[in-house]
């Protein structure tokens, strides 16, 4: 449900209904951690300032958002 819900925001659906869905699957993080994740390449960044984590391996519903991400991940052949 949770993709789908992110699937509607990203489309550019803004609605109350869609916010309130979605706020079961949204955290808070401070502006460091943001950058951090957005450099990394792990947040799909909208509009508005917010951003969809891309990389799900950084969260664990037992541990919650992951405060480190890997730097300048590449594959090299």
């Amino acid at each position: 449900e949770g993709a789908d819900l992110a699937a509607r925001l990203h489309s550019g659906e803004h609605s109350r209904s869609l916010f309130r869905a979605l706020g079961q699957y949204g955290v808070s993080v401070y502006p460091g951690h943001f950058a951090s994740l957005d450099q990394a390449g792990a947040l799909e960044l909208l509009e508005d300032g917010s951003g969809i984590l891309t990389d799900l391996s950084l969260y664990s519903p037992g541990t919650g958002l992951s405060l480190t991400a890997e730097q300048g991940k590449a594959w090299l052949i």
